[in-house]
């Protein structure tokens, strides 16, 4: 009975010792949110392991996540998402990894964040959503993809713009004939 007691006061001291000493620490963080962008995969698997935390974020609350898919960064993403990255997740100014994406024209990061359950019609900036950035730099695919995940095309911005108004505004015909044939007027 004695062994057994002392033997579960060692398991508990070699749990919390575990849990305090491997905790990542801010700079780990932060170097998981630059590695996301910028590092390998293997630096970011690296990190991770060392307690980092995937859902980190910097003084203008922009993610791993945001990172690597403003990149195109699939591997990333894909690595980031199974160790529980928040897919909607929003920075300082309401923007998400989609939105970036979709700025980047990354249509490979797009269907993953798509297939992970990523809101579509999340606005961000100006009540923008990611069918209207898509819509407005002319992101054919995307569109198609938005479009297909449910993207509503009817959600104006804070400025009265559409989707189709920004894509007819850019002269992006084959963009406004689709949203036009997704209901929108």
């Amino acid at each position: 009975m004695v062994y057994r007691s002392k033997f579960l006061w060692l398991v508990l001291i070699v749990a919390i010792f575990s849990a305090v000493f491997s905790q990542a620490t801010p700079e780990q963080d932060q170097a998981l949110i630059t590695a996301a962008g910028q590092g390998t995969l293997e630096q970011v698997n690296a990190l991770i392991a060392q307690g980092a935390n995937v859902n980190a974020k910097n003084k203008y609350n922009f993610t791993p996540l945001m990172f690597a898919a403003a990149g195109g960064r699939t591997a990333i993403v894909e690595t980031l998402l199974a160790k529980g990255a928040d897919v909607n997740a929003k920075d300082s100014y309401g923007s998400t990894a989609l939105m970036f994406a979709t700025t980047g024209g990354r249509t490979d990061t797009i269907r993953i964040l798509i297939a992970k359950g990523v809101d579509v019609n999340a606005q961000g900036p100006s009540n923008q959503n990611a069918l209207m950035i898509a819509s407005r730099r002319g992101h054919v695919d995307i569109v198609k993809l938005l479009l297909t995940a449910g993207a509503r095309v009817d959600l104006k911005d804070s400025y009265g713009e559409t989707a189709l108004s920004l894509a007819k505004s850019r002269g992006h015909k084959e963009i406004a004939q689709l949203l036009e044939q997704a209901g929108a007027k």
